[in-house]
């Protein structure tokens, strides 16, 4: 295609596709940019114009919270758009994940500490155990007690913030500031608990080592915190405080790649006073 298209034109060479379901699409305008909701217009170009397919990967339906769930990891889940809210609550019906998934529809900016919040206040009025029906063997027998109820117990703390929206979850980060403002004996040195690790997912150039959009997505995360960041180049851990794992997650065009960017919240960035009020 890049023969026999002109110059001006290569930008607009796909570099793959989905199918889901009986239709394919051509989007027309970028994600997000006529709605705060992540909308978009499109075009059909085979099959029915009809959107309502069903989509299952890994045995679930959702991409993120749902399996999570399914492997006994607690999550809170969160969606502005109130259709993606409903298709939630409905997949962790679904998938009968809901007492490890805690579905949300709020804006980001303020969901990030709200949960770490809701999550500690949880644990300080003792209802953070979660008591799960006992249940029946297979083949009981008459005089066989059933088993004890089985207790799960939420940790008072985050361990994992996943930021999914490349086009905008940079620009969420400021709430980080003063997450745990007040909290700061809950962590290490204190405990052995170490502060949440973000995974923010964003949109660069793309080279063969990428080591320039490194460096480039770091100085963006510095910008939103007000820490600076460094990109790991070779030797180097997130566990070191400042600085950030950067990967790639795939090409999206021909001079644009997503990645996801990695690091422990910085301990000046979450015990300083807090920028968002929840």
């Amino acid at each position: 295609m890049t023969g026999l298209l002109p110059e001006d034109a290569l930008g607009e060479v796909p570099v793959g596709f989905a199918i889901v379901g009986h239709v394919v699409i051509n989007k027309i305008d970028d994600v997000g940019a006529a709605s705060e909701f992540r909308t978009f217009s499109y075009e059909v170009l085979a099959g029915p114009d009809d959107m309502n397919v069903e989509l299952s990967e890994g045995n679930c339906i959702g991409p993120f919270a749902v399996p999570a769930g399914k492997k006994g990891v607690f999550v809170w889940a969160n969606d502005l758009n109130p259709d993606s809210y409903e298709a939630l609550k409905d997949a962790i019906a679904r998938n009968k994940v809901s007492t490890h998934i805690r579905p949300f529809c709020q804006d980001g900016h303020t969901f990030i500490p709200h949960a770490a919040d809701s999550l500690l206040a949880l644990t300080q009025t003792n209802s953070n155990i979660i008591t799960l029906p006992a249940k029946r063997p297979r083949n009981p027998s008459s005089s066989a007690p059933l088993p004890a109820p089985k207790t799960l117990t939420l940790p008072p703390t985050i361990s994992h913030f996943i930021l999914n929206l490349p086009a905008i979850a940079i620009s969420f980060l400021p709430s980080l500031i003063g997450l745990y403002a007040s909290s700061s004996s809950l962590f290490a040195p204190h405990t052995t608990t170490k502060l949440p690790l973000v995974h923010v997912h964003c949109f660069s150039t793309k080279s063969e080592d990428n080591i320039r959009e490194g460096r480039e997505i770091a100085e963006r995360i510095s910008k939103e915190i007000g820490y600076e960041m460094r990109a790991i180049e070779g030797e180097g851990d997130v566990d070191e405080e400042g600085m950030v794992r950067i990967t790639e997650v795939r090409d999206v065009a021909p001079k644009k790649r997503m990645f996801c960017a990695s690091f422990r919240v910085p301990r000046d960035v979450a015990f300083r006073e807090r920028v968002v009020k929840v």
